[in-house]
This record gives structure tokens, sequence and C-alpha cells, in this order.
């Protein structure tokens, strides 16, 4: 566990999977959910996408919470030019993972963190192998409920883990906070900030 006290971090998210992780190398920091909505001026690369989303949510957050450290994040899905966040409904979630059953996908997170004048913003992207998937498999994981709420319908640290070969890249981005290139950010600050 890292002291970052000091930074009076807030995560700028309602994301239980990004608290946890965030968890892992730290207790010191607050929750403070943006409540901005996630719309996008125009069509965008999705490595772009999910850092001007990231911050949207810090910014927002900020400017309620002077002289906090601001963490936000957002993380999309992505195959073949076209970016996939959280399903609308069951439909919707069997037809991503129907999509995305036998391919070689990503998932791109965007992070940005404020503190003061100064703003690192960057997307952490992460190649994702998932196996041919069959309509029992499906069925039976989409009756969990756990596609809810995520983008592309999975978490590949619940049961959907059992669709996948590998991936390639920081497992905590995949999971929505990828915790290597925030924690060495936060470090950085905090060194900045003379502790």
């Amino acid at each position: 566990m890292c002291d970052f006290a000091p930074l009076n971090l807030c995560l700028a998210s309602a994301s239980p999977r990004r608290r946890e992780i965030l968890g892992l190398i730290t207790r010191d920091f607050t929750v403070c959910v943006s409540g901005e909505d996630e719309v996008l001026p125009h069509q965008m690369p999705a490595e772009e996408m999910v850092q001007y989303l990231a911050r949207q949510k810090a910014q927002a957050v900020a400017k309620s919470r002077p002289g906090c450290t601001v963490l936000g994040s957002d993380t999309v899905v992505g195959l073949d030019g076209r970016t996939y966040g959280k399903p609308r409904d069951r439909d919707h979630a069997a037809e991503m993972l129907r999509t995305f059953s036998g391919t070689d996908h990503q998932v791109h997170t965007g992070v940005c963190i404020l503190r003061g004048q100064r703003e690192i913003v960057f997307c952490e992207t992460v190649q994702m192998h998932m196996r041919p998937i069959t309509e029992a498999e499906l069925q039976a994981y989409l009756d969990t409920g756990l596609w809810a709420d995520k983008a592309g319908a999975y978490g590949i640290n619940g049961p959907a883990a059992a669709f996948f070969t590998g991936i390639e890249g920081d497992f905590y981005a995949a999971f929505g906070l990828p915790l290597c290139r925030v924690y060495q950010v936060l470090t950085e600050l905090l060194a900045d900030a003379g502790h």
C-alpha cells in the first residue's frame, strides 16, 4: 500500500471495479461520481474517445473539488474500427458477444489525472483473444447478469474469463484501470509535491 494521502486523491468514477483496482495500491482516495453525460462532440477513434471521456469526467469533478488530484477513466471495446460501450439490454449484450466470439479485439482504457494545472492523459490498449463461444455458453453467461454495466458486455475478471485464450497488455487496463501506469503517474506527482 502506498501513502498517497498528500495528493487528496479523488476517483471520478462510479465503477466498483475501478474502486477495487485502485484499492490494490492505496486506501487514500475518495470516490466522487462526475455525473457527466458521456456525449462525444463528433466521431473519433477509440483511443481518442476514451481519453476525451476520461478528461470530461475528471474536469467535472475537479470543478467541485479544488485541491484534489482527480482521476477519471473510461473504457470501450474495439473491433474492426467500431467501438462498443455498455450494452443497453440483454439482447444488445448477446449481439456484442456474438460479434466478439472467435475474434482478436481490443479493450481501450483512457485515463485523465488532474492536479492543479497539470493534466496527464493517456490510453492503454489491450489485445483480447476470445475463443469461439457456443450459444449455450452465451445464454448461460447472460443468465448471470454480469454483462450489465460493462463495456463490451463482459468483465475479464468474472465468468467471461473462460472465453479468453489470452490477453496482451495490462490485465487491469482490460478490467477498467491501467494500474501500473496510474501508479507511476501518482508516484511522480507525489515526488513533485515534495513527499
